[in-house]
């Protein structure tokens, strides 16, 4: 009723103001992440609320002093153990289950745990050997956790 009713000058300030909202919100772009560094597989991910599984990569922020020198960064990384789960870390690597997450590496003090994860924490795993990861940092609160995406290429 609206659009046909409008007049001349009211259609292009609807549109022009429908534009402004979508550029200002900066959807879609905010539901889009590029992984750039090489800690995980698939490089593009579309994000999502969160309703977190095993096996989804999640997106949290970060500052460590041993990646980026410090820096924040948005880290991703799969879920490798929930809580509830039993969880196996230290020298001879992680094991949620009876799954194998990975191994450590030489020089770097592992995360050592064995028992269930507790609520409200996820174990994060990178996909590569040489990501920092739970592995070394331990447990992420899931109150951390900005989003989530089962999407990726």
């Amino acid at each position: 009723m609206f659009w046909k009713s409008a007049t001349r000058w009211k259609k292009p300030f609807v549109v022009l103001l429908a534009g402004a909202w979508l550029l200002l919100s900066d959807w879609p772009f905010n539901r889009i992440s590029i992984n750039r560094s090489g800690s995980t597989t698939p490089k593009v991910f579309w994000l999502e609320p969160i309703r977190i599984d095993k096996g989804d990569y999640v997106f949290y922020p970060v500052s460590l002093p041993q990646v980026r020198q410090g820096l924040p960064i948005l880290a991703n990384k799969r879920v490798g153990c929930k809580p509830g789960e039993w969880l196996v870390s230290g020298k001879s690597g992680a094991t949620c289950g009876v799954e194998f997450l990975g191994g450590v590496k030489e020089g770097i003090p592992p995360f050592e745990f064995a028992g269930p994860v507790p609520e409200g924490m996820l174990f994060l795993v990178g996909d590569a050997m040489d990501s920092y990861d739970s592995r070394y940092v331990g447990f992420v609160p899931i109150s951390q956790i900005l989003a989530r995406s089962n999407v990726h290429f």
